[in-house]
């Protein structure tokens, strides 16, 4: 169930606008796991091992990323940064829909 008050900077219209496209992002990177799970027929047959093997990690990592995006949807917490509970921006959500934190966290976990 969503929470209006933890939301309530997303209108319902940019909320379901999100929710699609990371529903989409999780289908484009489920059919890409897939296919990375057996290389010796699909698209990356000829891949170096540790190629192969840096593509399956990083696209598990972005399914990942997307599904805790959609979880905080459902919990109503989607749009708030997850380090200091700040709002994200729209523009930053609809660039990165499954941003979990706000702008100064992500710089203060950066290195240099």
């Amino acid at each position: 169930m969503i929470d209006d008050h933890v939301t309530q900077r997303l209108s319902p219209a940019h909320l379901a606008a999100l929710r699609a496209e990371l529903e989409q992002q999780r289908a484009f990177r489920a059919d890409q796991l897939l296919q990375l799970a057996r290389p010796e027929g699909g698209p990356f047959a000829s891949a170096d091992h540790e190629v192969a093997q840096a593509l399956r990690a990083g696209a598990r990592a972005a399914f990942f990323a997307v599904q805790r995006a959609l979880w905080r949807i459902e919990e109503g917490t989607y749009g708030r940064c997850t380090e200091c509970n700040a709002h994200i921006p729209l523009a930053d959500l609809q660039a990165v829909p499954h941003a979990d934190r706000c702008l100064p966290c992500r710089q203060a976990a950066s290195p240099g």
